[in-house]
């Protein structure tokens, strides 16, 4: 999926693309050809039906030190141009708003949200987060299917008061 300011963009309008488009609210169009692809995308996302197969480290193996590399679940692998990510922007947004990121909080479970996560001087999560975020965070509510994340954000308000 070539995502774009207006649409996704798919060589294949499968039921996976239009399951995660679904997801964002965003429109599908589908093109021929890779030539057919507009401009540059802001992300290029690549989607599996199962969790088992070896596509996504043979596409890591080949692409990473060209781009960024991340999974935000097993389904999904998102490819941005280097040094865009979560953490990039929130810098970026803390810089210009003169915030101190030891006074920021930020919430995430996959490995997309790491630099988001590093850069917050309070990161919380959820139980299922994967392994490495669960080992730096602040604070682990229950799974997100129960609810986790409002529990991390309470945790958060509680802490404000």
């Amino acid at each position: 999926m070539w995502y774009r300011d207006d649409a996704i963009y798919t060589l294949d309008n499968s039921p996976l693309v239009r399951r995660e488009a679904a997801i964002t609210g965003e429109s599908v169009c589908e093109v021929a050809d890779l030539n057919d692809l507009p401009g540059q995308p802001f992300k290029i996302m690549c989607a599996r039906p199962l969790p088992e197969g070896g596509g996504f480290d043979a596409l890591r193996a080949r692409f990473l030190p060209l781009c960024e590399m991340t999974g935000s679940n097993w389904r999904l692998l998102e490819i941005t141009p280097t040094g865009v990510s979560k953490g990039t922007a929130a810098r970026q947004l803390a810089d210009r708003l003169k915030l101190d990121p030891k006074l920021c909080a930020a919430a995430g479970d996959a490995e997309n949200d790491l630099s988001l996560l590093r850069w917050a001087g309070t990161p919380v999560t959820v139980a299922n987060a994967i392994i490495e975020i669960r080992d730096f965070a602040h604070f682990i509510g229950p799974h997100a299917d129960e609810g986790g994340m409002a529990v991390a954000l309470d945790w958060l308000m509680a802490r404000t008061q």
